[in-house]
């Protein structure tokens, strides 16, 4: 079922308002349960990442795997559209 547009505005305002609450341009993997407020764990982002249809962008620091905020703000987004 798919979500009606008030609803849809309201999931928008809530990821875009802890997107611009975010400390940095970048969201460390290990941070995204922090970021998502515990929707997403870090294992569950490297798992859409590993099969492509994670957020764009991803790169590596030494080990840290980091995505940009903004990739990952757009990717939020597209998956609350879906139920």
């Amino acid at each position: 079922m798919r979500r009606d547009k008030q609803e849809m505005q309201r999931i928008s305002e809530v990821i875009r308002g802890n997107a611009d609450n975010w400390p940095s341009a970048m969201v460390a993997l290990k941070e995204t349960r922090s970021f998502t407020g515990g929707a997403y764990s870090p294992r569950t982002v490297a798992n859409e990442i590993s099969r492509g249809s994670g957020p764009e962008g991803v790169f590596k620091v030494g080990r840290a795997t980091m995505i940009p905020k903004v990739s990952f703000t757009e990717w939020l987004l597209a998956r609350a559209g879906r139920r």
